[in-house]
């Protein structure tokens, strides 16, 4: 399987890069800042460019089996980041005739599934403080995203990612709150998402993968 990598330099995007290769898979990076080529292991095809882009990312889709977008806001970047590459990749895969699409998002965007406990609405609630734009334009984003359905899109959300280790525990729920915890190791999500693509289980779904 061919797999389109957007956030590919990220914490979680090189531990997914690696598993991916390791498992047989062919990736196809997009990079924005040629320094951080170093970052990617050996294998991977490069393209450089930017993901707001649409130029940049239709030659990064072409061929693909899959996307998966594990792109993150930077401090200093653009607010509404993801609202601007949604469109653009959308149009790429429609182009290129791809159509499964993997896109991480955190937990604190809310879905009808959510059951949020106390510490879940705790969260959000500072998160609508000291991060509004871009919780804000997570949730937009992946409004627009989930508008498309001739796309097998899954909305991946994840809460609080940690460094470390692969612990090999990554559950899975619909919705935030009963039985979801309020993290998860990055090495054990890479690890659900690569499983994800490779055996689709979630397509139109929303699921929260926590520790």
């Amino acid at each position: 399987m061919r797999i389109a990598v957007l956030g590919a330099t990220g914490r979680t995007g090189r531990p997914f890069v690696e598993l991916a290769l390791a498992g047989g898979h062919e990736v196809t990076a997009l990079v924005r800042s040629p320094h951080k080529r170093s970052l990617l292991p050996a294998g991977v095809d490069v393209v450089d460019g930017d993901a707001t882009d649409r130029a940049a990312l239709e030659p990064l889709v072409a061929g693909c089996d899959a996307v998966v977008d594990l792109l993150a806001p930077e401090r200093g970047g653009l607010p509404d980041l993801r609202r601007q590459v949604v469109p653009g990749l959308v149009a790429a895969m429609r182009a290129g005739g791809v159509r499964r699409l993997l896109l991480l998002t955190g937990a604190g965007v809310r879905v009808p599934a959510d059951t949020p406990k106390v510490a879940d609405r705790l969260i959000v609630g500072v998160m609508r403080r000291v991060a509004a734009q871009t919780l804000e334009d997570a949730e937009q984003a992946v409004a627009a995203l989930t508008s498309h359905d001739d796309l097998d899109w899954t909305v991946v959300r994840a809460p609080r990612l940690l460094d470390g280790d692969p612990t090999g525990r990554a559950r899975t729920f619909p919705g935030v709150g009963r039985g979801s915890s309020t993290s998860v190791r990055r090495a054990d999500l890479a690890r659900w998402l690569l499983e994800e693509v490779e055996r689709p289980a979630w397509v139109h779904q929303h699921p929260v993968v926590t520790s």
